[in-house]
């Protein structure tokens, strides 16, 4: 078997000063479409330029690609009309972490809409949509390599997400089954923050037409647990890293969740101090953390790609997951 480079699966790019790639899963019988997404944009706004970077997690078996398709077309857009609408005075990060959470809000709102749409119309889809938070690192050099994880972690592993929804229902104790080792809601889905998934947002029985239209399909929905939705909350909690003293050796890291189930030594100094070297020789900044994730130039590196790609390779959860990078330098 010819084992093509990493390249040639993740596909890198470099625009607007970031670099990027994606790469389909690889696991024995993991044969969906790629369904992360990403958006890399520079706005010349009136204030001056600004970036917007995003990575966009489908979820497999929810139909994930299309919400990816969606999300990642249409949100970067409402987040730049909303910006400039409010640019007759200065923005605080407050501001900007506003717009964020309702723009989220609203695109998530759209996609209830149109699937309601649809349903009304009784020509039902056979799959919904989520999707995912992606996770964002940035690091910062100050005589020694250092991390911050920025984004909160909205999954059921989550002790607090786990409270927070069982505070909002507190007539369902079942909601989430905590003596599963991966609690979900519903014993489906383990994620507590997403766009799309419709079925846990909505009441119920808008989701009656599917019984008839789908009667396979509707036995093992999670929504006939569903009493008192939304399960899945649409509001973004938002962070902000305030501009370093020095722009020397700064990055900002996006990654969908493959990333760190590839590379958990992710957030460590070591992997930064790779992005570093590779800005100094003109690499792919993402190519070349893609790269380290499976072991870098060492011989045990090398044959862990080739393992990875023959899906000899068995990680925890039985496959490499779609992995997405951005890596901008700040």
């Amino acid at each position: 078997m010819t084992i093509p480079p990493l390249s040639e699966l993740s596909h890198p790019i470099h625009s607007d000063g970031a670099d990027a790639i994606s790469m389909k899963g690889l696991s024995y019988s993991y044969n969906f479409p790629i369904e992360d997404r990403y958006c890399i944009e520079r706005w010349l706004m009136p204030n001056g330029p600004w970036m917007c970077l995003g990575v966009f997690d489908g979820e497999n078996c929810h139909g994930g690609f299309a919400a990816a398709d969606f999300v990642s077309t249409t949100l970067p857009g409402i987040i730049k009309r909303a910006l400039i609408a409010q640019m007759n005075h200065s923005l605080a990060p407050s501001d900007v972490a506003k717009i964020l959470v309702d723009s989220i809000r609203s695109v998530d709102e759209t996609i209830t809409e149109e699937c309601l749409s649809v349903l009304s119309s009784a020509d039902a889809p056979d799959q919904m949509s989520t999707l995912k938070d992606p996770n964002f690192l940035c690091s910062k050099h100050n005589n020694q390599w250092d991390s911050e994880n920025l984004a909160k972690k909205h999954h059921t592993s989550n002790k607090s997400e786990v409270l927070r929804i069982l505070e909002e229902h507190p007539e369902e104790p079942h909601v989430i089954n905590p003596s599963l080792a991966i609690p979900r809601i519903f014993g489906g889905i383990n994620l507590t923050r997403a766009l799309g998934d419709v079925v846990l947002k909505v009441d119920p029985k808008c989701f009656e037409v599917v019984k008839s239209i789908m009667p396979s399909v509707a036995e093992g929905a999670h929504w006939k647990y569903s009493k008192t939705p939304p399960y899945l909350s649409n509001i973004a909690e938002t962070s902000y890293a305030p501009p370093p003293a020095t722009t020397l050796n700064r990055y900002l890291i996006l990654g969908s969740d493959g990333f760190i189930g590839l590379f958990p030594k992710g957030t460590s100094p070591s992997s930064f101090a790779v992005v570093a070297s590779a800005a100094r020789h003109g690499e792919n900044l993402a190519l070349k953390l893609l790269w380290e994730a499976f072991g870098g130039d060492s011989e045990a590196g090398q044959a862990n790609y080739e393992s990875s790609y023959r899906r000899e390779r068995r990680p925890a959860n039985g496959r490499i997951d779609d992995t997405t990078i951005i890596v901008f330098p700040l």
